[in-house]
This record gives structure tokens, sequence and C-alpha cells, in this order.
């Protein structure tokens, strides 16, 4: 059976080849929601836990082919929800303004909502086709769904990326999708079981210092901000260089203390009932999101609004000059709104990458989002034209400081790096199919190394597993694999190792590389579309042995590598490491000159100021 995505993005069967049988549709890894004494069809790998096996091994391998197996269908899925978010865009916006009484601009609203309502549109066009082919290839299918008195409301946009890895969540919105195409459906109530989003582990004995001695900074910090030009907050400068730049600007760029919440919180003062938005429908799919937009978006956009925003008033000066961030326009709801209402007052918004793919993949949501809302963008080097403000090649924030550190034949150990995905996709391109595909090279990488080598070798595992079970997959097929720990901070394990490995295009290796560590990376170029004007710096990368398209050419090469201080030193490598660090990671032997210079223009607020969309 094959299927393919039209040019309007709904799923097409192209084959009839397909038994009719009535079967029961297992959508999540709930098990209580399974019925299996009846044949049975899987939505899609993530019902399947490794850990639970024994509970699915004997139901058989029906599962609804997937979808999103061609990366150019996934391409042309991302832009079709590209299209509509900004579309939609507005019209939510509007029905917004019209909801809280306020009439605030295109760009305020792109700041506020952007990340979830981009998020959310794609997430709900992969769950919708998804079960309209299930329901394509099996029409008599039945199901059991999440009754309506156990469905839960995001509180805000983290909360909503915490619940859609999860299978309650997914599971309410598969029963709101079976409903609606009238699949037949048993319904049954459900406590809410939901592992929130964890944060990376701050390791290491400085970390464990600046945790104990943060309260009592936040007092002076409060005080000084007030008097600042320039207030970050989740930029990646070292708390060193944070202390450095207020110096060396005297006071004039301060990083932001925490947020403030009120002593009385506000009730809510508007009801969800009266969310309209008025958006003609162009098709199915669209007119269902037009249907469930009101219903799953955030408290924080909605009922908790007012309160929101009387701790954003709370927690921040009024009148700033320049806001600057890498990571706060995701995380952080006071802020936003502080950020939005800013910028609609004449603020300048400065923006910076905080992942090592930004500049290379494309496409790549969180750049596009970022760059379309902030008047300045500082990248790790490159250059990017059509961004709403100047884009500017700074020295990386999260590489400041970091010190070479160079080949050693002394050392033994080789550090690899993976990565982690959730079970239930979070964004186009990005599929649950490419992430199945990365298990399978990493056992095969593991497999083709030699038993000496894989006796070196220390498996640096994501700190989250969003439900995969990868370190027990790899336990099982590897006895004896090694494994390190996030106490143990990445730098420092960078550090100790003689070789690191990475499988995947993220962040990790552009570090590894500014810090000269001997590097050998691979990854499946069918998944990792690099744009055209950074291929040759990838390509440079191949050209010298650093950069593998399969995991047995990375092995092949790391069991090639004797003296590894000889061929990390080869000139020609270095000159393509070199080279491709000044595009993607650039450093500076003193960064704390370089950026307190760029911050202090804004010492003075600027005479033009940018012009916010209109609705």
């Amino acid at each position: 059976m094959s299927w393919c995505v039209r040019s309007d993005e709904k799923p097409v069967k192209v084959s009839k080849s397909v038994s009719k049988v009535g079967r029961f549709l297992i959508a999540t890894a709930l098990e209580e929601f399974w019925e299996t004494s009846r044949p049975v069809v899987f939505l899609g790998e993530w019902c399947r836990r490794y850990s639970r096996k024994d509970s699915w091994a004997g139901l058989g391998d029906c599962v609804v082919p997937d979808l999103w197996a061609d990366p150019a269908v996934t391409y042309r899925a991302y832009e079709y929800t590209r299209q509509l978010y900004e579309r939609m865009l507005g019209p939510v916006g509007q029905a917004l303004n019209q909801l809280h009484r306020v009439s605030h601009s295109g760009r305020y609203w792109r700041i506020v909502i952007g990340p979830w309502l981009q998020s959310y549109i794609g997430i709900l066009y992969e769950r919708y086709s998804t079960i309209a082919a299930a329901l394509s290839l099996y029409p008599d299918l039945t199901s059991a769904g999440l009754e309506e008195s156990s469905w839960v409301v995001p509180q805000h946009s983290l909360d909503f990326i915490a619940l859609v890895q999860e299978d309650f969540y997914n599971l309410q919105l598969y029963t709101r999708m079976l409903q609606h195409f009238g699949a037949s459906l048993m319904l049954k109530p459900c406590q809410a079981r939901i592992s929130k989003a964890v944060a990376p582990p701050e390791a290491g004995l400085a970390n464990a210092a600046r945790r104990l001695l943060k309260p009592a900074f936040n007092g002076p910090t409060r005080f000084v901000q007030r008097f600042a030009s320039v207030l970050h907050d989740g930029t990646y400068f070292s708390a060193g260089m944070q202390v450095r730049l207020m110096l060396a600007t005297f006071g004039s760029v301060v990083r932001m203390a925490p947020e403030q919440l009120p002593d009385t919180a506000l009730g809510p003062t508007v009801a969800r009932s009266d969310l309209h938005v008025e958006y003609m429908a162009n098709e199915a799919f669209e007119s269902f999101a037009l249907s469930t937009i009101p219903l799953d978006m955030p408290r924080s956009f909605v009922e908790d609004f007012a309160t929101v925003g009387e701790a954003a008033r709370y927690s921040y000066p009024s009148r700033p000059r320049a806001i600057f961030s890498a990571n706060c326009w995701y995380s952080k709801e006071p802020f936003k709104r502080w950020a939005a209402d800013a910028a609609e007052n004449g603020a300048i918004l400065l923006g910076t990458q905080h992942g090592g793919n930004y500049g290379s993949i494309e496409p790549l949501p969180n750049e596009d989002h970022e760059m379309a809302i902030v008047d300045r963008y500082y990248t790790w080097g490159w250059l990017r034209d059509g961004s709403h403000g100047d884009v500017v090649p700074m020295p990386a924030t999260k590489l400041a400081g970091r010190k070479s550190i160079g080949a050693n034949n002394r050392k033994q150990n080789i550090l690899y790096v993976t990565t982690c995905s959730p079970r239930y996709q979070s964004s186009f391109p990005f599929t649950v199919d490419h992430f199945r595909e990365y298990l399978e090279w990493q056992q095969r990488f593991l497999g083709e190394i030699s038993e000496s080598m894989r006796s070196a070798t220390v498996v640096r595992l994501h700190f989250e597993d969003f439900g995969w079970d990868i370190g027990p997959r790899l336990r099982d097929r590897f006895p004896g694999l090694r494994f390190g720990t996030w106490e143990t901070p990445f730098a420092e394990a960078l550090s100790h190792c003689r070789l690191y490995v990475c499988d995947h295009l993220s962040t990790t290796f552009v570090e590894a590389l500014a810090m000269d560590v001997p590097t050998v990376l691979f990854w499946s170029p069918r998944w990792n579309r690099v744009r055209a004007e950074a291929e040759p710096y990838y390509v440079a990368l191949r050209s010298v042995g650093i950069l593998h398209n399969t995991p047995e050419a990375a092995a092949a090469a790391i069991e090639s590598i004797g003296n590894v201080e000889e061929w990390w030193d080869d000139s020609q490598r270095q000159s393509a490491r070199k080279s491709f660090v000044n595009q993607f990671g650039l450093t500076v032997k003193s960064p704390t000159r370089v950026w307190a210079k760029e911050l202090r223009r804004y010492r003075s607020r600027p005479s033009k100021l940018s012009v916010g969309e209109t609705l």
C-alpha cells in the first residue's frame, strides 16, 4: 500500500488492495483504551512502546502506513501548514483583540501566540491526516476515545508542548477527530497522566554555586535593571560573562531577574465561548482547525490573559530601550507579553540563535519565527536575507569563553552523543519515520565498530527519552555498553574524550568543532536538507572525513584513526573545521568586548522604530 499527498495536502489512497476487515484502532500507548479481543490496527509506532512489547507483540503488525515516509511530502506539508498559519494569524489575533477589548498589532500577536499557533496547526494537520488515512483504509474501524469530561486545556505554550508529547492529550485530539469523521467510538473517562517536559539538569560545581547564590542577587538586579538600556534573559551568556558585560557597559546591559508573580492573581475576565475567529476556510481541514482553535488555545491567551499581563507589569520595567533573548520567546508568557507591549511602544527587540542547526537546516520553524519578530538578529556567523530586521553575525553566546581542547593520543574514551524526539510528531518536516530510521542508524553504527572500540565508547543519551526507551534498546543489543551521565557537563565530557562522535545535525557538534575536539559526524542527507548557501561548508567536512552519510562509513573512519593527533591536526582537516566554525560557531578571543560594543549602541532610544504589522 502506498500513499501520497496532493498539492492541497489531503491524503489520497492510490491502491485499494487492503482488506476491509473490521478492526479496532489503537491510537495511543494507553493500554486501557485497547480492545485486543478482535483484530487491531495500530495508528503508528508511538503506540508500541519498546518497554511494553510483551503487550503488543502478539497483536500482529498491522500499522497504518506512514504518510510522511517521503521527505518531499513532509516539506510540502510544512509549507502548507506554514502558509495556513500566516493566513490564520491575523484573524486569530483579531478575535483576541475583540475578546479582550484591546487593539494590538499583528506583530504583537505573532510574538504572543505565534509559537503556539504555528505548532498547533502543524500538529493538528499531521494527526488529522493520519486519522483520515486510517479510516480510508479501514472504513469499519471502531476505537475507544476519551470522554469529554476528562479533556484538558493547556495552561500556556510550554504546557501545550509538554502535553502533545504524551499519550493522554493525543488521545484527546484523536477522539475529537474520530468524532468529526463519524467513526464508531466507545468513550471512557480517564484521569490525566502527564509527565511534564523537564529541562536538562544544571550539572557541575559552578552551576550548583550559581543556584545557591542566585537569590542573593535578585534584589540588587531588580534595582539595577530599572536603569539599564538593554535587558536580556535566556541569551546563553555565562554567569561570568553577564557580569562582565554589565561592568563593561557601566550597567547599561543587565540580565533580567526572575519573574515575580503579583500577590493577588486576577480571576478570569472573559469566557472561552466568546472567542470567535472570523476566517474563510478553503478546505475541510481548515474548517476543522477553525472549530478546534477556540477549544485548545492555552488559558494564558484566554481566561488568564489579564493575569499574565499583570505578572508582566509587576515583573518587568515599563519602558525598556531594548530587550534581548534567545529562547524566552517560547518559554515565558509574561516575558512575551512584556516584549510585545514594549515593541509597540518603540523598544527594540534583539534575538540570537540557540541551536547549532540554525543557518544550516531548511526549513527551520524556530529560526523563521525569531527572525520574524525581532528588529536585529544575531547569528553565530552566517547571514540570511528576507528577515523582519537586520541579521548580524556575532560571537556565539553559547560558545563564549569556551577553551580550545585539541587532540590528545593519551586519552582513550570515544564520546558518542545521541539525541531524541517525541514519539508523537511535533513539527514538520521532522517526522516519526525519520526518528525510527535514526534509531536504526544508532544500532548499525554500534554494531559496525569493533569490540575494542565499543568498549571505549561512552554513550551520552539525550536528557529526555519521550518513551522511546533508547537506553534499554541499546543495552539489550549491546550488553556492557557504557552510558554517560548528565551530572557531567557536556564541555567537561568533551575535555576527557579522545574522539567525539555525533549522529545528528544539532548543537553539540558545533560546540565540539569550535572547541577543536577530534570529531566524526554522520547523519542522513535524506532527512537533513541543508541550505544551498550552507552546503559548501558541509561538503568540505565530508571531503576531509569529518562528516559521513552512513553509520557504516563513520564506523570505518573511526577504525582507521590510529594517531588521533596526526589525523586531527592535518592542515586540510583543520582548514575545513575553522572555515565551518567561522560560519556556524563563531568565537573570538574577547567576546565581552565585541558584545559590549554592539549592545552599547542601544543606550539611547533609536530615532527610527520598527512599524508593527497590521491585522
